[in-house]
């Protein structure tokens, strides 16, 4: 029996949120051809027991979520992006408060990229309303 069949190619993004190390997150591209009153699936997560044998306190073993994420990750191709790189900048110049954290970021013709230790984003040029820079205290 099927309970769940999902096409990876569909997949946006597969996170272990948080510091949850027995949870994955699949997520999903936003479509803006939705008409009103319709749904879309944006996101879905999944528990995944511990191996009882493991230490849960040991990071040096990875978890059967963290495998799992690795796996679609490679499977689904995720990282794997269209164009040409205009240009990119270090993660030391990428911090920032909401998505808090320190990403490099990459410019694409259509979009940016923000590549953290544990989200990626992709986000187009025309989702973009506003842009704050904020000072940073000393």
């Amino acid at each position: 029996d099927e309970l769940c069949s999902l096409n990876l190619a569909e997949v946006s993004q597969c996170v272990l949120p948080g510091n949850n190390r027995n949870e994955i997150e699949l997520q999903f591209p936003e479509s803006d051809a939705v008409e009103a009153n319709n749904d879309q699936l944006v996101s879905i997560r999944f528990y995944i027991p511990p191996d009882p044998e493991n230490d849960p306190s040991d990071r040096t073993v990875k978890t059967p979520a963290e495998l799992l994420q690795q796996r679609i990750m490679s499977t689904a191709n995720i990282r794997k992006t269209t164009g040409d790189v205009i240009v990119e900048f270090d993660h030391e110049k990428g911090s920032f408060l909401t998505p808090r954290g320190r990403y490099s970021i990459e410019l694409y013709e259509r979009f940016f990229r923000m590549r953290g230790q544990k989200y990626d984003y992709k986000i187009k040029y025309d989702d973009i309303s506003r842009l704050f820079l904020l000072p940073k205290p000393d």
